[in-house]
């Protein structure tokens, strides 16, 4: 119901709207991760085919190696993304630690003031104490 509402210009809580965006962000992390170490072990598999193949079948050895380096390439894409998802994490985590901190802020200055309106010096102001 909440998602159906949110079509129709429903206002989001933005604390909320920040936790959906750090936990997707995270959810993309770890498929990120898992997706990184499949490729690591087919590149483990090309170079053993490789490897097998050096001597007796040279085609097949090249073949091999290109589709390892093909998966090294998707591999440090993968880890050049996963960084810029670390840091998108990391950005909004500092800022919602930051709006918590200034609401804290707030709220310790509206005591102060609240606490200062209320006192009154009884020489500097006698009509202050009726």
């Amino acid at each position: 119901m909440a998602s159906f509402m949110s079509y129709f210009g429903a206002r989001r809580d933005p604390k909320q709207a920040t936790r959906d965006a750090i936990v997707g962000l995270r959810q993309q992390l770890q498929l990120l991760e898992k997706k990184e170490e499949y490729l690591q072990k087919k590149i483990e598999e090309e170079l053993k085919k490789a490897k097998a193949n050096a001597v007796t079948n040279k085609s097949a050895a090249t073949a091999a190696l290109k589709r390892k380096k093909m998966n090294e390439t998707e591999l440090d894409r993968l880890a050049g993304t996963r960084m810029q998802l670390e840091m998108q994490v990391n950005t909004l985590e500092s800022a919602n630690l930051n709006a918590e901190t200034m609401q804290a802020m707030k709220k310790a200055s509206d005591a102060l003031k609240v606490i200062h309106g209320n006192m009154c010096v009884v020489s500097a102001y006698p009509d202050c104490s009726d």
